[in-house]
């Protein structure tokens, strides 16, 4: 976060200026004097842009070495200090782009404005790297780094409480309980979040490119909706289910079906995107989309059958077996709905792949009853949400079973 992420911003950005550039070059009255190889000078807008990403590193890695043992006190302002400059940086870029839009089309940002962006953005993402780095580390007592000698007694201390061990047994048993559970939430928090960014993307494209799809943009909304709901039923499904997952180390299975279906979500809002994909007819777009609609199914149903593995009555206590043999039965609900999504993705991409005359109807159609069904699935989720709130809610109970 620290490092990083402002170098890949400060990089996106300075790639950005340079594209204006060469764009400059290819329909401005500049075309006979183009060389991109002066443009890594300082004194260009990408070679600023450059070098300050190279001075940026230097400066991020001397600042994470320095913040492992702050000199201060964390300052609690720290998150809403960030959150301040992300959101009223996003309001000033979505601003200038309105106002970009009034100007002619063939106007393009001066070098001095360019260059006082890139100078704008880096002040603003390092800042935000520095209250990073500052927040991860808590400073030491009094700001005082411990002698060695304090250091060596402390060290002594918890080793002979640990009886000659290093990290005991018992913390790793305690570690195990949660461990799968922690898994599953944590990486699909990661998958839904990079599917959101693709998802704003497609709908920005989907957006500038509406009057080019010739009366079909109500198939692509459906398209980026359903996508959009699949994403969420996924999500919904991992976290109504995950609290109750019994204690397992992850296996290969519970890495790789979840990064499956995150380049699947991916894809069906990348297909939307032109400049992604690079499909460049209508019907590629909706046939790649619907056969990528039977495959997330697919993998929906082996995610399924998977959690149904290991909610496993054998595996729970008496007073919560009743609970996990009806959540059971909702996976079972769960691993038909998904079945026929695939059936639908399929049928939807045949279509479309063997008659060119397709009408929008028909395609408009299928997208909504996949909509239709991945709202119905949420609505399913919600109700096991509410039986897992029931059994926490119930009272302990105090007899075993005969």
């Amino acid at each position: 976060m620290g490092v990083v992420g402002p170098a890949v911003s400060m990089l996106l950005i300075s790639t950005a200026v340079l594209d204006i550039y060469h764009f400059k070059c290819k329909f401005t009255q500049l075309h006979n004097t183009c060389n991109d190889g002066a443009q890594f000078l300082p004194t260009r807008p990408y070679g600023l842009g450059v070098w300050l990403t190279f001075f940026g590193i230097v400066g991020s890695i001397m600042l994470c070495v320095y913040f492992r043992n702050p000199p201060s006190k964390r300052p609690p302002e720290i998150p809403a200090v960030i959150s301040c400059i992300v959101f009223s940086t996003s309001v000033a870029a979505v601003l200038g782009v309105v106002a970009m839009t009034s100007a002619p089309a063939e106007y393009v940002l001066p070098d001095w404005l360019l260059r006082a962006a890139l100078v704008v953005v880096f002040i603003l993402v390092y800042t935000i790297s520095i209250l990073t780095m500052w927040s991860c580390h808590p400073p030491t007592p009094a700001g005082v780094k411990p002698s060695p000698s304090v250091l060596v007694d402390t060290v002594e201390e918890d080793a002979s409480s640990r009886q000659g061990e290093g990290v005991s047994r018992s913390e790793i048993a305690s570690r195990y309980g949660s461990y799968l559970t922690s898994h599953y939430l944590d990486l699909h928090v990661t998958v839904v979040s990079v599917a959101l960014g693709v998802a704003g993307l497609a709908a920005a494209s989907l957006l500038a490119g509406t009057a080019d799809l010739h009366g079909w943009a109500f198939v692509y909304w459906m398209m980026w909706l359903a996508s959009l709901l699949a994403v969420a039923t996924a999500y919904a499904g991992t976290m109504t289910g995950a609290i109750g997952l019994p204690a397992r180390i992850p296996s290969m299975s519970d890495l790789l079906i979840p990064l499956l279906m995150a380049v699947v979500e991916v894809l069906m809002f990348g297909v939307l995107v032109s400049q992604i994909i690079g499909f460049d007819s209508r019907r590629s777009v909706i046939v790649a989309w619907f056969f990528l609609l039977s495959i997330f199914g697919l993998i929906a149903v082996a995610a399924i059958l998977r959690a149904n593995s290991y909610f496993h009555p054998s595996a729970y206590a008496f007073d919560i077996v009743d609970t996990v043999i009806a959540y059971r039965r909702r996976l079972r609900l769960d691993a038909t709905g998904a079945s026929v999504v695939t059936a639908l993705g399929i049928a939807g991409g045949l279509v479309n792949l063997l008659r060119s005359d397709v009408s929008m109807v028909a395609s408009a159609v299928l997208a909504s009853i996949v909509v239709g069904g991945l709202v119905a699935a949420l609505i399913g989720h919600n109700q096991t949400a509410q039986l897992w709130r029931r059994t926490l809610a119930a009272p302990p109970s105090r007899s075993s079973p005969s």
